[in-house]
């Protein structure tokens, strides 16, 4: 495999874990929104790869492994490092498959990267056995043509735009909340259009942080488990939320607690599996992202409450930055290093970097303390202790040109210490 990798033309990194490999792989997807590629050994090696695709699921990020698997003419034969490789991978992959023939091997990879690209991104998998590696097979005659990768989003309902504008339309505190669908979608413009048109305040999760201007002056701040404690307290106080691209999962409603259960959700999702969730949207438009926005800003007519409603959010939001930059200007000055000096440090060159930030405080400082102006320059954990510095490696080969910082704690860094050797 590594000879014809090099005769392709194709640059292997090896990295000094397959969980590392897998989240410099996971890393260069979501910087570049291209297939991210890994490999692992059969065994132990193709476990270690299946518990780390966990993130890249969380994060519908798409990433294409490739293991090796014991050969055809050892399996159920007590063969060394066995395992059933199959299924360790169904739990966290989009589609997993395994090769039955040599002949199979060219096709089976080109769809696992197709599907990981397609609809709701996400990871995939291939199980190849060993002996297929060095056995001859026919070219295929479509082997050297492009993946047509078609993304065909749904076609924008009418009439579920004007049931979500009628429910709208009944709301005093309405909230967009934006998740990282809109990311995906390339809808920010469409998203701050609509915000300035109906003048609703905007907030997002920790995935919708990429998506919008933390600058936009109607953007109130990040929620959920991870968040900003004003934004949580404005949000529960919402009667109508418009959640754009958010699955509404644990972590961006606090354990959904936030919004309340009281009030009315309006869902825009391009994956109709994302309606499946504890809020039991009572409108539900199955469309991308900013063709939905667009349809409801032509046709949204604004309410006299809601710019008493938007003026109150702002002011909150203000006051809670205002607090919070007090302490990052204390600590600054302070002779004692804390993470807001660090903060304030990183501030400086906001406009220049994309930021890779680990899980737990890593994510709560960054996504809620810094201003970061383009809308692709912030990635996060979603959940696994350590991808960061991994993931930051995989986002340079991704960004070349562009600085990339890492920001991480000292226990998430020592999961992968030893990829400073990779880098």
């Amino acid at each position: 495999l590594w000879i014809a990798l090099r005769d392709h033309g194709i640059r292997m990194v090896v990295a000094r874990s397959e969980a590392s490999a897998v989240y410099m792989a996971d890393g260069y997807a979501r910087a570049s929104r291209k297939v991210g590629v890994t490999y692992g050994q059969a065994g132990p090696g193709a476990a270690n790869v299946a518990a780390a695709l966990a993130d890249a699921m969380w994060a519908q990020s798409p990433v294409t492994a490739l293991t090796g698997a014991t050969a055809t003419n050892a399996v159920f034969a007590n063969e060394y490092q066995a395992l059933d490789q199959f299924a360790m991978f169904a739990p966290v992959t989009k589609w997993n498959g395994a090769a039955g023939t040599p002949q199979e091997a060219s096709r089976l990879l080109r769809h696992a990267i197709q599907i990981a690209l397609t609809e709701s991104p996400g990871p995939t998998h291939l199980d190849v056995p060993k002996d297929f590696f060095a056995r001859p097979v026919e070219r295929s005659l479509h082997g050297d043509a492009p993946l047509n990768i078609v993304q065909q989003a749904p076609v924008l309902d009418e009439r579920a735009v004007e049931d979500a504008l009628a429910r709208l339309s009944q709301a005093l505190k309405p909230v967009i909340l934006v998740g990282e669908g809109v990311r995906f979608g390339d809808a920010g413009a469409a998203l701050a259009a609509f915000s300035e048109r109906a003048g609703l305040p905007i907030m997002a999760t920790m995935g919708g942080k990429p998506a919008v201007l933390s600058a936009h002056p109607n953007f109130c701040g990040i929620v959920g488990r991870y968040s900003s404690v004003e934004a949580n307290r404005l949000l529960a106080q919402a009667d109508c939320v418009i959640a754009v691209g958010s699955r509404l999962g644990g972590l961006a409603t606090n354990g959904y607690t936030i919004p309340s259960p009281k009030a009315t959700i309006v869902q825009i999702d391009t994956d109709a599996a994302a309606f499946a969730n504890p809020y039991f949207p009572a409108a539900r438009i199955h469309a991308d992202a900013g063709a939905a926005l667009a349809a409801l800003t032509q046709a949204v007519r604004p309410a006299a409450a809601w710019s008493q409603w938007l003026d109150l959010c702002r002011g909150k939001a203000r006051a809670w930055a205002e607090r919070l930059e007090a302490r990052i200007v204390t600590d600054a000055a302070a002779p004692t290093l804390t993470p807001f000096t660090v903060l304030a440090e990183l501030r400086r060159y906001a406009g220049e970097i994309a930021l890779v930030a680990d899980t737990g405080y890593s994510g709560i400082w960054t996504a809620t303390c810094i201003e970061l102006a383009p809308p692709q320059s912030y990635l996060r954990a979603a959940g696994s202790l350590g991808w960061s510095f991994p993931a930051a490696i995989g986002a340079k080969c991704a960004c070349p040109d562009r600085p990339v910082l890492c920001f991480s704690g000292d226990g998430a860094l020592c999961y992968h210490l030893t990829e400073l050797e990779t880098a």
